[in-house]
């Protein structure tokens, strides 16, 4: 359990277990009173962010960092960091100072932050105005599957690594080469085979909804008008995709 009180002195106290191939670090936090999220409390943050190694160490920091939940969400600066912020699931704050408020959680790493199982607030303690906090988490973390978004290559680059490999040629008028008929026909067999692959949540979640069918059609028409866009579009630069 971390408390506000015992590491008040030694905000940047630490601690290193290696389970596995797997290293978990401890940090404890403390932000300074009065400067909401900037100068300094940017800076804890960031270097909590940086202790991740790129997200390849799960890094566990706990403690009082006097800015709200709501205003570090908010900021942008989580994302940066690489970092997610888990609240006390049995409270609505952590300091009972005044009206109350939430500035005691967890800051883990991201592609970790499916181990946590939770962050409980203990209410009962000997100090205020602060709770102390629990971290409960798993030591296996080699089975931890984290859902990332793939991010299209921009037109731009595209056409760079194209002309690299000899793919494009000059098109002074800039008009498409390939017909919208054409472009069509290109990519309706990758369309129905990329929705021949099964999507298990998905389909359950639209299965109970009885709108399968009509998400399926919409994806179909909205992948095949998209990617026959794309294809007539780099014809326009010189590069002419035939799939």
């Amino acid at each position: 359990m971390w408390t506000t009180r015992t590491f008040r002195a030694t905000q940047d106290a630490a601690a290193l277990v290696q389970k596995g191939d797997t290293e978990i670090v401890f940090i404890h936090m403390y932000g300074h009173v009065g400067l909401g999220l900037t100068g300094a409390n940017i800076e804890m943050v960031q270097q909590i962010g940086r202790a991740t190694d790129g997200g390849r160490r799960f890094v566990i920091a706990v403690g009082d960092t006097n800015v709200t939940a709501e205003a570090l969400e908010a900021s942008g600066l989580l994302e940066e960091a690489g970092l997610t912020l888990i609240r006390p699931n049995n409270v609505n704050m952590t300091c009972t100072s005044g009206k109350g408020s939430m500035i005691d959680y967890a800051l883990v790493t991201t592609s970790f932050a499916a181990a946590i199982v939770s962050v409980e607030a203990v209410t009962e303690v000997p100090w205020g105005p602060h709770f102390g906090l629990r971290v409960k988490y798993r030591t296996n973390t080699s089975d931890i599957m984290v859902p990332e978004i793939v991010r299209p290559m921009d037109v731009a680059k595209a056409v760079e690594e194209m002309e690299e490999k000899g793919w494009v040629e000059e098109n002074p008028g800039g008009q498409p080469s390939i017909s919208w008929e054409e472009a069509r026909n290109m990519t309706q067999e990758m369309v129905e085979d990329c929705l021949s692959y099964p999507n298990g949540a998905v389909t359950e979640y639209t299965d109970m909804l009885e709108i399968t069918e009509q998400t399926r059609n919409a994806t179909r028409q909205y992948a095949e008008w998209s990617a026959a866009t794309e294809i007539r579009h780099y014809s326009s630069l010189g590069s002419e995709l035939r799939i």
